[in-house]
């Protein structure tokens, strides 16, 4: 557990750097706190995390302005990720995993970037400057909200 003392003041890419900071050697994996999910998700995700391959989930049913969309180049692998992204593929659900090899690549960015950018900034400049291999794990068919109003609440009560 990390605490952002200054969650108030910086956006999610400081919080995400402090704690990949605070982390082991291994791979990270995290979620968005907001998010409620299937939990067939994390045994998608385990396979990728047991090859430590860094991920991001993906949800292609919907794409609205406010999501953090996303594009792959042409091997598959994430090109784009940002709530500006135009002619995205779907949306990225929240839960996400960072190899080891992968760690010091994104922190690196995570550091560089604005305090009000959310942690995608960082992964966006980590695939840009650093060819960063992001792969985008489908979970489409699965139970996913992110709890913005009381209606997406009420949809995750009744899921749960």
């Amino acid at each position: 557990y990390v605490y952002n003392e200054q969650y108030d003041q910086t956006n999610t890419s400081k919080s995400l750097m402090r704690a990949l900071q605070a982390s082991t050697s291994g791979g990270v994996l995290w979620m968005n706190g907001d998010v409620v999910f299937d939990p067939i998700a994390l045994e998608r995700a385990a396979k990728l995390v047991a090859r430590d391959q860094s991920f991001v989930s993906v949800n292609t049913a919907k794409v609205s302005d406010e999501e953090v969309k996303y594009t792959t180049d042409a091997e598959g692998y994430i090109k784009e990720l940002s709530k500006t992204v135009k002619g995205g593929l779907g949306e990225a659900v929240g839960i996400n995993y960072i190899s080891k090899d992968d760690k010091a690549v994104l922190l690196h960015h995570l550091k560089k970037v604005d305090d009000q950018d959310y942690f995608e900034r960082g992964i966006e400049l980590a695939i840009e400057q650093d060819r960063l291999l992001i792969e985008p794990v489908d979970i489409s068919d699965l139970y996913a909200v992110e709890v913005d109003f009381a209606e997406d609440l009420e949809r995750a009560n009744l899921f749960v």
